[in-house]
């Protein structure tokens, strides 16, 4: 298993596979050239995983925008990422078209006999563009390259751990890079990923107690939220909270502690391809308000 989304698509590597050679020949009609910046703004779905992974296939450098942007911020974004295209749905394709300054034009990804096949990795080449949050100012362009991916990735499993059955919860937007990380992560490990379209309390609390998931990214609010909703057990297989996006207050993590929730505090940022520094679940028992050491790398 490679990617789970709802009860209705579940697909092997090898489906993904043709899900992003698929993808892949869609961008090639769309007359983009290696090295050219291609803007995806899309909700959490199978295209947009498709579309991430299609983008790396074909030398393109990603660039996801945040879906609450403003059509004004999504041109600045644009603009400053220089970008060629944006690949949007057909909604909003519809609506934003006649407000923005580059060609927008709706996914459309069809199955197709054409073979597009993966070239070499340069690890020092740009993969993507993330925008950090903005929190103190205009948000920034962060260029990630692949040896920052990869890298990050090889430090998360050092730190945390991979495990064969390992399926990893994601309810971030895959134009966070904590999102965008999972997605990645999961594909260099041969692991799998449990898509959710945004973080929804009863879906995901669902998941947690009946689905195989084995770990899952929440920032506090969101763990909060879960705890004040849940009425059963975590089921069997779960192993880790990994915990950032800002500072978890005390009685959180004393409830957490209290009830045996294995949580693992994390610090990031999107200059660094995510994860920076994170303490595991005994650490953050003996010394609560730590994220640890910094990771390997």
């Amino acid at each position: 298993l490679a990617l789970r989304m709802g009860a209705e698509v579940s697909l092997t590597f090898a489906a993904l596979d043709q899900q992003v050679n698929a993808a892949c020949a869609f961008l090639m009609d769309a007359d983009l050239a290696a090295g050219d910046h291609l803007a995806v703004l899309l909700d959490n779905s199978v295209d947009a995983v498709a579309l991430m992974l299609a983008a790396m296939r074909c030398r393109l450098v990603l660039v996801p925008l945040n879906t609450r942007l403003s059509p004004s911020e999504i041109n600045e974004q644009l603009q400053r990422a220089d970008c060629a295209l944006l690949l949007t749905d057909v909604d909003r394709a519809a609506a934003i078209r006649p407000l923005i300054q580059v060609p927008v034009r709706a996914v459309a990804i069809e199955p197709t006999t054409r073979i597009m096949p993966a070239p070499e990795i340069d690890l020092d080449a740009v993969a993507a563009i993330f925008h950090t949050s903005g929190t103190s100012g205009t948000p920034k362009g962060a260029c990630l390259t692949y040896g920052n991916i990869f890298y990050s990735a090889m430090a998360s499993a050092y730190r945390i751990g991979v495990l064969p059955h390992d399926r990893w919860l994601c309810v971030l937007p895959l134009y966070h890079v904590g999102g965008m990380s999972v997605i990645l992560r999961s594909v260099l490990y041969g692991t799998a990923v449990d898509l959710h379209p945004r973080f929804e309390l009863d879906a995901v609390n669902h998941a947690l107690t009946h689905d195989p998931v084995t770990l899952i990214s929440l920032v506090p609010t969101m763990l909060h939220r879960l705890l004040e909703a849940r009425t059963q057990s975590w089921n069997s297989d779960f192993r880790l909270v990994l915990l950032g996006g800002a500072a978890p207050n005390e009685q959180l993590m004393q409830r957490c502690i209290e009830h045996s929730i294995p949580v693992a505090t994390t610090y990031g940022l999107t200059e660094a391809a995510s994860q920076v520094a994170t303490a595991l679940p005994q650490q953050v028992t003996q010394k609560p308000g730590s994220v640890g050491l910094p990771l390997l790398f």
